[in-house]
């Protein structure tokens, strides 16, 4: 049997409290997907690392797909917002970064169109 070793990806937990926004909460406060299936609004696919190389910004590619999920859910059309401006925005490390400060980034600075 092969010996396995737990690695971080980059994710760092963090404290939720009553305090911290809701994503989609003011948008969305009902159900608006009762079956659970997003399939048929999901974004192109962008990685976020490959071969040699991670960007350890798993935060920001994972709420920026939440975002252009709904975002196609409520209005129609493809989204695709710059995860370089909220990394950057965010000065994410090789380590990774609390989802919190990632969420707060993109409520307070707003998102940039990837073009």
């Amino acid at each position: 049997m092969k010996d396995y070793k737990l690695k971080n990806y980059g994710w760092v937990a963090h404290r939720i409290t009553p305090e911290h926004y809701v994503m989609g909460g003011v948008l969305a406060p009902e159900v608006i997907q009762p079956d659970g299936d997003w399939s048929a609004y999901l974004p192109t696919y962008e990685p976020q690392f490959g071969g040699d190389w991670d960007s350890a910004g798993c935060t920001v590619w994972g709420s920026e797909n939440q975002i252009e999920i709904l975002m196609k859910k409520m209005f129609g059309g493809d989204y695709n917002y710059s995860e370089r401006y909220i990394y950057n925005n965010v000065k994410i490390r090789q380590t990774g970064t609390d989802p919190q400060l990632t969420y707060e980034a993109e409520r307070k600075n707003g998102l940039l169109p990837d073009s």
